[in-house]
């Protein structure tokens, strides 16, 4: 184990961080004044847990921390890690690597971290127990600290021994059990004053917990004659039930019989009414369709009146066409005479054309006025025709408002009959919904019953959890007992284990032979073993075996004086203390002397001795001389009868042969090396038995749990069974809450259905009345429609008339101006005259065939419009046809409606009366449910009483029964009442106050048990340490006084020093002094030494105890610095010896000590 790295950061004027590398050896850490080299000696104090500010060279926390410079602001943390190499084990940790870390900050807060997890200042002081690390160190001097050794006092001085000899943990150990053994006597004096106490308050309790007792007693018989009339009460409500639930069921079956007989009519009626609405439907598409049809058959009847006229019209100007054709043909002939008689009638017509333009002149007038006429006469047709039009449109219109309100008025119909299905539907619901209350009430009276057997259920499984928590309880603190009684034994076991491993009170040459031969068991090999591993003694004989041996029990066993000689070799080179050889080539045994007669005569050492190997030749050697007696007294008496052999006492006393009397001590401690073997034994038994029986109350306090478990599990099912039911009884009655709410509702329905009906009856008047009035209007329109009709007729015939003169005045005009235009020419160009007439003839023959081609058109139009009539009139007799077909249907429809009416009036009656019915038995069922209401109302007040007064649930007290008559039940009540009275004021919580006082006392004797056991346990531990720290200590001091003179001797070339136990103040352990005597100088105090010379004093001391119990590493900080060259050099060649086994770091400025170094920083 040594120091590898070493960390820093903001640790005074390690600002930056900073990471030292060490190796085992000698490491020099080198520098100039003010350079540092001391802080680093004070981080490891410091990372240590030092808590000495004046030791760290500081005032106050805030100096741990660097504190800024010129070109560097102050940090606000500092942090050092130790990082130790663990391979050896030294460290109880199971870590290769350990590091040690400790952080502070400005404010105060610091923390310690070990392996990056953070520690308290316990762990890390406990980590380095009885390493050389603690806090009085040996193995850590700071600058100026190396006389601190020799200015220390006695106990300062003893507290390094300690520290040397490895004490502290054991000290520590003792504190503790100290600590605890004082806690221990003040509880047990505290639980001896209150059991003192407490049992006169118990004999009191006694005669109140008596009469308490009585006075429940006769409770106790009152509350269950009361529980039992409370019970045949509720059983009298309970059979009166069932009588109402019988007449209930009698009469639900005859409500069942008369429902269906109702469900039936009510079924026929709405097939009825199916029916109904079918013929209703039916017969609106068969009023539709004659609406069509009458429409159609009024638009043929149209048609045929126009294809009529416009046959008329189209007879009517062929005829005039024909007329006119006759009259080219005439006139045209006309010409021709006029052409051959033009000569002659050359001198005529003269005369006439006068005639003529006169003659023109009145045709133009009666022409024109003709045109006018005409004109006339047409804008009148035209106005009779838009209004012909106009007034087919308005009949039209009037029709189709006529059939939307039918179709308005067939609606209404049927709202009126869904509202009819409507009231029997809310009728129907109303029953079902009456049904569904009943059920939701038994139903949540039931989930009640079901939630309180569940609470209870609940509640007995928490009593059954609560004792089996009790029982883990007790197991525990009896594990809990066993497990600090195994502790003690553990603890002993390995203080007597760490002992025998470091041979704890042999000799020092003799431990150190045998440990060496331990790691190397080919060294020293004559050696066979020590004197006290080959024997074994009972504990009775066992102080006086020990006694008579002395020191010849750790005697070395070997075979030939060279194995003596070999052994003394190596403990002159070595120095380690002091040991005993038995060369067997040199034991002599002596004449066994015939032991004296006398009862206080035990026997003969020897014969009392038991030997592993046989080596009975040895102990005739050791002990054939010595005899052992029973007392001090029978030894003396025994002597001065002239016995010459050594004499020993059981106790231990030894006189011997010379008369001087020795004491050895007591030897049946844990302190005793020949006893410690068999103790270390019985204590491993006793941990094996200690064992045994946690385990035992490890796998009861299991199964308890795993019954706890179980029974949690039940608590857990039943707490959700009781949820669940809560959830479910709070779902019915939100659901019952509905039906009743949804029962509530219907009257408010049927009031709305009422309103709904009487608007309705007032929308079918309101159209029913506007229909008759366009009924009116249609007939008006029809009238009227009739009227305009001939009118029209009348127009277009004085029409033709006027186009018939038009057309005639027309034409007279033309053969005027025909003749003017003949006889306008020049009377004396005959022959330009004739070239007219022939050009005029030739017009009128052109004439004449367009005429004759106006006349075959017209021909072929008549024909169309002769066949446009005929298929017209086919079509009028079709839809006629259709139209009686229709009006037919209309009337099967009409009849069957009527049917049907008539039936739905009938059914309607008998499905009033079925309801009349229907309700009378609702009313009769509702009674009785009121009546069950009430009953069951009683029998929950009487099951709520008996769970209010009594605290039990009704199916825990179905079955009790009265012990007698109601009469002597209530006589018995008064009576024991009057018992009660007599009793007087009685403290009822005397049972329990005596009960709990008795436990308490119970419990409080067991703690005052348990705190006498501890008690011992720690006293017999407290004398297991105290010889343990004595042995060891004595062991180290004489070891660390003989090293210690060695090393004044090889520093000063002669004189002497040593070590002295002194006396200190009363109560406290003794001191140690020095004594130092320089070469050729008397004996003189340690302040008259000179500084070189304490300087060497004390590091012969701080060396002696290095070689005694090397530390894993030591630091030294300018510790030679008063040292001359000759002085320096023996100091480092200590140095370099101590580095063989421990890892050196110095903080130097001699070149010297820089040359010894292996590392220099």
């Amino acid at each position: 184990m040594y120091l590898k790295r070493l960390d820093l950061h903001g640790f005074k004027t390690f600002a930056d961080r900073t990471e030292l590398e060490f190796t085992p050896g000698i490491t020099a850490i080198v520098g100039p004044n003010g350079s540092g080299k001391s802080n680093v000696f004070d981080a490891i104090r410091w990372a240590l847990g030092e808590m000495s500010f004046r030791s760290l060279r500081s005032g106050r926390l805030d100096e741990f921390i660097f504190s800024g410079s010129e070109a560097r602001r102050a940090m606000g943390q500092a942090e050092v890690s130790l990082t130790i190499n663990n391979d050896s084990g030294a460290l109880p940790i199971d870590y290769a690597e350990v590091t040690v870390t400790r952080r502070a900050a400005r404010g105060g807060d610091g923390e310690y971290a070990l392996n990056d997890t953070v520690c308290r200042l316990r762990d890390i002081q406990m980590l380095f127990l009885g390493t050389g690390l603690g806090g009085r160190s040996y193995s850590l001097i700071g600058q100026g600290q190396v006389d601190s050794v020799l200015n220390a006092g006695p106990e300062e001085r003893r507290q390094l021994l300690e520290e040397a000899a490895g004490l502290a943990r054991y000290k520590r150990r003792r504190r503790e059990a100290e600590r605890r053994l004082t806690h221990a006597t003040t509880n047990l004096l505290r639980v001896s004053d209150l059991l003192a106490e407490l049992s006169s308050q118990l004999e009191q309790l006694r005669a109140q917990s008596e009469a308490a007792a009585a006075h429940q007693a006769h409770t106790k018989e009152i509350r269950d004659l009361e529980l039992a009339l409370q019970v045949d009460e509720a059983r009298r409500v309970i059979g009166g039930l069932k009588r109402i639930a019988t007449q209930a069921d009698s009469v639900r079956e005859q409500l069942s019989s008369t429902a269906s007989a109702a469900s039936q009519i009510s079924a026929q009626m709405d097939r009825d009414r199916a029916r109904a609405a079918e013929v209703a439907h039916l017969w609106e598409e068969a009023q539709r369709t004659l609406l069509q049809v009458v429409e159609n058959l009024s638009a043929r009847e149209s048609t045929l009146q126009v294809l009529q006229e416009r046959g008329r019209a189209t007879t009517a100007q062929r005829a005039r066409l024909a007329d006119d054709l006759q009259t080219f043909h005439a006139r045209l002939a006309r010409v021709e005479e006029a052409l051959d008689g033009l000569r002659e009638q050359a001198d005529t017509q003269a005369a006439q054309r006068d005639a003529l333009l006169e003659q023109m002149r009145v045709s133009e007038d009666a022409s024109n006025s003709t045109r006018a006429a005409e004109q006339v006469a047409e804008e009148r047709v035209g106005t009779l025709r838009n209004e012909l039009a106009d007034l087919l449109a308005a009949r039209a219109r009037a029709q189709h408002e006529l059939a939307r309100f039918d179709a308005q008025l067939s609606g209404v119909h049927e709202q009126l009959s869904s509202l009819e299905a409507k009231e029997a539907r809310l009728a129907e619901m109303a029953t079902d919904l009456t049904g569904k209350a009943g059920d939701s009430a038994r139903a949540l009276a039931d989930l009640q019953q079901q939630h309180e057997a569940a609470t209870s259920r609940l509640a007995q499984l928490d009593a059954a959890r609560t004792e089996v928590k009790e029982r883990i309880e007790a197991l525990s603190t009896q594990i809990q007992q066993t497990t600090a009684e195994r502790q003690v034994v553990g603890s002993t076991l390995a203080l007597l284990e760490d002992l025998q491993r470091q041979l704890a009170g042999y000799e020092g040459g003799v431990r150190e032979i045998l440990l060496v031969r331990q790691q190397d068991p080919t060294r020293f090999p004559g050696l066979r073993t020590s004197i006290a591993e080959i024997i074994r003694v009972a504990p009775t004989y066992r102080p006086a075996v020990e006694a008579a041996l002395g020191r010849r029990l750790f005697s070395l066993l070997v075979g030939s004086v060279e194995d003596v000689k070999e052994g003394l070799a190596y403990l002159r080179g070595n120095g380690r203390g002091s040991a005993s050889f038995a060369p067997v080539d040199l034991l002599q045994a002596k004449p066994v002397q015939p032991l004296p007669p006398g009862g206080d005569i035990v026997g003969r050492a020897s014969d009392l001795v038991e030997l592993s190997n046989g080596a009975k030749a040895v102990m005739d050697v050791l002990l054939g001389d010595v005899t052992v007696v029973t007392t001090l007294d029978a030894a003396v008496t025994l002597r001065r009868g002239g016995h010459t052999g050594r004499l020993v006492t059981l106790a231990g006393e030894v006189l011997a042969p010379d008369g001087v009397v020795s004491v050895h001590g007591n030897s049946n401690g844990d302190g005793s090396v020949l006893g410690r073997t068999e103790r270390i034994q019985a204590l491993h038994a006793q941990l094996a038995a200690l064992d045994a029986r946690v385990a035992a109350l490890e796998s009861r306090r299991q199964a308890a749990a795993d019954e706890r478990e179980s029974v949690g599990r039940l608590v857990a099912e039943a707490d959700a069974d009781v949820t669940h039911l809560h959830t479910e009884l709070t779902e019915h009655q939100i659901a019952s809450g509905l039906v009743q709410a949804d029962l509530d509702k219907i009257p408010h329905q049927r009031q709305e259905l009422d309103t709904t009906r009487g608007r309705l009856m007032q929308e079918r008047a309101e159209l029913e009345a506007e229909a008759a009035r366009l009924g009116e209007d249609e007939a008006v329109i029809g009238r009227t429609l009739a009227e305009r009709e001939r009118v029209l007729l009348d127009a277009e015939a004085a029409l033709r008339a006027t186009q018939e003169s038009a057309t005639a005045s027309a034409t007279q005009l033309t053969e005027v101006r025909v003749q003017l235009a003949g006889l306008g020419g020049a009377l004396d160009t005959l022959q330009a005259r004739v070239d007219e007439h022939v050009a005029s003839a030739g017009d009128l023959s052109a004439r004449c065939d367009q005429l004759q081609g106006e006349i075959t058109v017209l021909d072929g139009e008549m024909h169309l419009l002769t066949h446009s009539a005929e298929e017209a009139q086919k079509e009028k007799k079709t839809l006629e046809e259709l139209q009686d077909a229709t009006r037919q249907r209309l009337a099967d429809l009409a009849g069957e409606r009527d049917a049907l009416q008539k039936r739905m009036t009938e059914a309607e009656a008998q499905w009033r009366h079925s309801q009349e019915s229907l309700r009378t038995i609702e009313e009769q069922v509702h009674r009785l449910e009121v009546r069950q209401a009430q009953s069951e109302a009683e029998l929950q007040a009487a099951q709520r009483r008996i769970s209010e007064e009594f605290a039990i649930a009704w199916d825990d007290v179905r079955d009790i029964r009265l012990p007698s008559s109601r009469d002597e039940a209530l006589g018995r009540i008064e009576a024991l009442r009057g018992l009660v009275a007599a009793l007087g004021p009685v403290n009822l919580r005397a049972l329990d106050e005596h009960q709990a006082l008795a436990s308490r006392v119970e419990a409080l004797a067991g703690q005052a048990d348990d705190l006498g056991r501890a008690k011992l346990a720690l006293t017999a531990l407290m004398q297991q340490l105290d010889g343990i720290l004595q042995v060891k200590f004595a062991q180290t001091f004489a070891a660390v006084n003989e090293e210690f003179n060695r090393l004044f001797v090889r520093l000063f070339a002669g004189g002497r020093a040593q070590l002295l136990m002194v006396d200190g103040e009363p109560g406290s352990e003794p001191g140690i002094e020095i004594e130092a005597q320089l070469p050729g100088k008397k004996m003189r105090s340690l302040s008259a030494l000179s500084g070189g010379e304490r300087v060497l004093v004390a590091l012969s001391l701080i060396f002696a105890m290095l070689r005694v119990h090397p530390s894993p590493f030591c630091i030294f900080d300018e510790v030679e610095a008063a040292l001359d060259d000759a002085n320096t050099r023996k100091f480092t060649t200590l140095l370099r010896e101590l580095a063989q086994q421990t890892q050196v770091l110095i903080v130097t400025h001699n070149k010297g000590t820089m040359e010894a170094a292996d590392v220099l920083y």
